[in-house]
């Protein structure tokens, strides 16, 4: 206990352990490499307060697509930060952090309302049947005044009921359900909320609650046996539209893939094979450009 640097070695093994079990293995060894990457992304984490009111932050839109037609039929707002010395961070950068993000759900709030202002402008061009979904972090989800803040910003735009989509995981589920409050409050105002990887979920779990979709993909398209693909990817399909909600896929990279859910009668499908991430006005400038020309039927 007399040892001066004893804090700072335990949040070294604590800060190893997370980093360990975000990979997926039993423990990391805090070398001089992992110690820098990790005070590099303290310091990250400390700038995204100083990010969000200086405007930092943007949404880039990645879209979905019909697997049948390949035309847009919706898309998922993904928040990346245009950090002043160190460029765009994606997305896919930005992700890591996110979970750890500042008190308050800052981040998400912001992602959620620039989400519902860029449904409000397409709705304005007449543009009334694009889905847009996004998450945020099991933190934000589980606040007590997160139904509440979700109500003013549904408030404050005009958003057809049924257009903006809520990424959860189960365990939010569950501790939603445990304390009586959030997601049946979400659905009430037109936010439909969407299962994220439902493969560990029981049917029976899934059925206590009022879900607005399903959500699957990533590491289950990366599996090397085809047929397990099949099996489960078809099973959570059918577990959606036996409960009358679309399934959506994500991280589609290949035409194999993409093959694989149209087998599956998948309802939507986005990943590098489509689209990448581009940002709101240029998203914008695609979805008039489709439904000028007749194309946005497609649902």
């Amino acid at each position: 206990m007399g040892d001066k640097d004893l804090d700072e070695l335990v949040f070294r093994s604590f800060q190893s352990a997370c980093a360990a079990y975000q990979k997926g293995e039993d423990y990391q060894v805090c070398t001089k490499e992992v110690i820098r990457s990790l005070a590099d992304k303290r310091r990250l984490r400390e700038d995204i307060r100083r990010g969000l009111e200086n405007g930092e932050f943007q949404i880039y839109i990645q879209f979905y697509v019909n697997p049948e037609t390949g035309k847009i039929v919706g898309g998922e707002a993904l928040p990346s930060w245009e950090h002043p010395e160190r460029g765009l961070l994606s997305p896919s950068q930005l992700a890591p952090l996110i979970e750890q993000e500042t008190p308050g759900g800052q981040l998400d709030y912001n992602t959620m309302e620039r989400s519902c202002a860029f449904l409000e402008g397409l709705c304005q061009k007449g543009i009334r049947n694009f889905f847009l979904s996004f998450s945020v972090s099991r933190e934000t989800a589980v606040r007590e005044d997160f139904a509440a803040r979700c109500r003013e910003m549904i408030d404050a735009y005009q958003i057809p009921k049924g257009l903006l989509f809520l990424g959860v995981t189960d365990s939010v589920l569950k501790e939603n359900a445990a304390s009586g409050s959030g997601m049946e409050e979400l659905r009430d105002m037109g936010i439909q909320v969407v299962l994220e990887d439902p493969d560990g979920t029981s049917l029976y779990d899934i059925r206590r609650y009022t879900l607005g979709g399903l959500k699957t993909g990533g590491r289950l398209m990366e599996s090397p046996d085809a047929s397990s693909r099949h099996a489960v990817l078809g099973g959570i399909v059918r577990m959606g539209h036996g409960l009358g909600v679309p399934v959506l896929a994500e991280g589609v990279e290949t035409e194999e893939q993409a093959n694989l859910l149209r087998e599956v009668a998948c309802d939507g499908m986005r990943g590098g094979l489509y689209f990448q991430p581009v940002p709101l006005w240029e998203a914008r400038k695609r979805l008039l450009e489709q439904w000028s020309d007749g194309e946005g039927q497609a649902t």
